[in-house]
């Protein structure tokens, strides 16, 4: 696991930014990963495999989150 990942992640959180934190089974989670803190600018999805991961972040769950922060157009 890149230690950017943790640092993006902390940055969203100090400046008050969404996330959405990635927890992958196939994928060793770090010990920084198990303090996420979940709250309304954080979005978590769970996967069994690294390749399920595309189809969750085109999903409408991940959509709507977004939508709350970003103007989001439709094709």
């Amino acid at each position: 696991m890149s230690h950017g990942s943790h640092y993006e992640y902390g940055l969203a959180q100090a400046f008050g930014k969404p996330a959405i934190v990635i927890h992958c089974h196939e994928l060793e989670e770090s010990f920084i990963a198990s303090g996420v803190v979940i709250s309304d600018l954080v979005l978590t999805i769970e996967c069994k495999k690294i390749h399920e991961v595309r189809s969750h972040l085109t999903s409408d769950r991940v959509r709507d989150f977004l939508t709350q922060f970003v103007p989001i157009r439709s094709n």
